[in-house]
């Protein structure tokens, strides 16, 4: 793309020069974090799995930025999965960038909000160098975690702040779908929170075709992997079996895979957002890695449509949408286990927060006494181990509380939990 007005041309398309850009529903929370880091000038960096609305998120922050004052002019916006950029480099970003300034001459802060920037060969220093010297205010997205990874950190060391961005949480879902319905909980969990699915722009052969862009562009063609068909075989095992303990060593088995591969591709996956592993809670790191791993995806509709389990697992899909919402709320990997007696007794969630511990378990169906009672021994049990007074039972019935020989649970409701306001 050597001429400037091809280029100008097709930077339009993405921008609020000329034309309006559809924003989409509001998700505030996500713009008004981003705007708080641009104004302590920070380089902001936005990412998240595949079609989790990282890109509508821009151009409501755009939209903000222009309600605030912000002139048009002011705000360049590129996506570089647009195939019109041919060769991605830090030649283009130089170009893009110069092109705009010669055409608009903008006076005052500039906003730049770089799109599926992990296509651009070494954009980190490019971003870096235009961050250094003050030319703009920087705002990068992209669908696979290496934008976190060590590396850039060291980098940016103090000068970046890392917003991850989920499919839709309960609360937007309503936001989304704001129709009145009883059965909005379980229809939640069923199609899980990917924007476009929601709205009933897509349907479960767009979800497949989600699965299948991850696979093949964020993981395959990224890093070049060989071994496809043995990548593919495990994150369909993965998303069968949400909220199961997994072995490396007997997954691989199973699929005919080394275990070398399995944590490999395990890696591969978490990189790209589709699956996250938690270990059993021990205050002794070694036994904390040396476990079994519980293995969660980044969407229960995402994990009914291509995983292989029975229709009505609500019980697990639950338990999955309760590790999503923590992961909303903030908590980091090693703040999140899962808890594992001598006795095979088990608490879904040991949550580390600096030394202090919460224990919650998740059960959709306490109807029955005898579940009721399993659940709670296990609850108890872990407890006593870890030496708690309060415990919490998550669950699709109703909200109360109970004494169990000086210890309190909490029984609240799944759905007024999630819409209950984050700490």
């Amino acid at each position: 793309m050597a001429d400037k007005n091809d280029l100008i041309n097709t930077l339009s398309d993405w921008n609020f020069w000329d034309r309006e850009q559809k924003t989409g529903v509001p998700r505030l929370e996500y713009v008004l974090k981003i705007l708080k880091s641009l104004e302590q000038g920070q380089i902001t960096i936005v990412t998240g799995v595949r079609r989790s609305g990282k890109s509508y998120l821009l151009r409501q922050t755009a939209a903000k930025l222009m309600e605030q004052g912000v002139p048009k002019i002011n705000i360049l916006l590129a996506n570089f999965e647009d195939p019109r950029f041919l060769e991605k480099n830090t030649a283009l970003l130089e170009k893009i960038f110069a092109v705009y300034k010669e055409t608009f001459n903008p006076e005052g802060e500039i906003y730049l909000f770089l799109d599926e920037v992990q296509e651009v060969f070494e954009w980190e220093k490019w971003v870096q160098m235009t961050h250094e010297l003050g030319k703009a205010k920087v705002v990068v997205t992209g669908s696979n975690s290496k934008l976190l990874s060590a590396e850039l950190a060291t980098l940016l060391t103090g000068r970046h702040q890392d917003i991850t961005v989920y499919p839709l949480s309960f609360t937007e879902y309503l936001d989304f779908n704001p129709e009145e319905s009883p059965t909005k909980l379980l229809n939640y969990l069923e199609t899980g929170g990917f924007p476009d699915i929601v709205l009933g722009k897509g349907d479960k052969t767009t979800l497949l075709t989600y699965f299948e862009d991850i696979i093949s562009e964020d993981l395959v063609h990224r890093f070049k992997i060989r071994q496809s068909e043995g990548l593919n075989s495990l994150a369909r095992f993965y998303l069968s079996n949400p909220a199961g303990q997994v072995s490396f060593g007997k997954v691989g088995r199973s699929l005919n895979l080394s275990t070398d591969s399995v944590i490999k591709f395990s890696g591969y996956l978490r990189t790209a957002f589709l699956n996250y592993f938690v270990n059993r809670f021990s205050w002794k790191v070694k036994e904390q890695e040396k476990s079994f791993k519980k293995v969660y995806c980044v969407d229960t509709g995402l994990a009914g449509t291509v995983g292989f389990f029975p229709e009505k697992n609500l019980g697990f899909l639950a338990e999955n949408l309760v590790f999503l919402e923590l992961k909303r709320r903030g908590a980091k990997d090693g703040e999140i286990f899962y808890w594992k007696g001598t006795d095979e007794k088990e608490v879904d969630f040991i949550l580390k927060k600096e030394n202090k511990l919460e224990a919650v378990q998740v059960c959709w169906d306490l109807s029955r006494p005898q579940t009721k009672e399993r659940e709670v021994k296990s609850l108890l049990a872990a407890m006593g181990e870890l030496n708690l007074d309060q415990g919490l039972i998550l669950t699709g019935g109703e909200t109360n509380q109970e004494n169990f020989s000086g210890k309190t649970i909490e029984f609240i409701s799944l759905a007024e939990w999630l819409l209950a306001k984050k700490k």
